[in-house]
């Protein structure tokens, strides 16, 4: 859901709904059609390094699954 209303944000996650700002929507989609009208950043650069490298920084549970949502949009 896209809401700016932060009360109508704070009875969403009960209701097991996935809400984003405005904002955050409008640079969503915006990256989204700069994505796709220059290519992925990623398409240039076939040599990443596939070594760990330092310790791990991963998200929690509940961050990942909204992100994982927020990219179907």
């Amino acid at each position: 859901m896209v809401t700016s209303d932060r009360g109508l944000v704070g009875t969403l996650p009960s209701r097991a709904v996935t809400a984003i700002t405005c904002g955050e929507f409008g640079n969503r989609l915006f990256a989204f059609h700069l994505e796709t009208a220059k290519g992925s950043a990623d398409e240039g650069h076939p040599s990443r390094r596939n070594e760990k490298k330092g310790e791990g920084h991963k998200q929690k549970k509940k961050d990942r699954k909204r992100e994982t949502l927020l990219r179907k949009l």
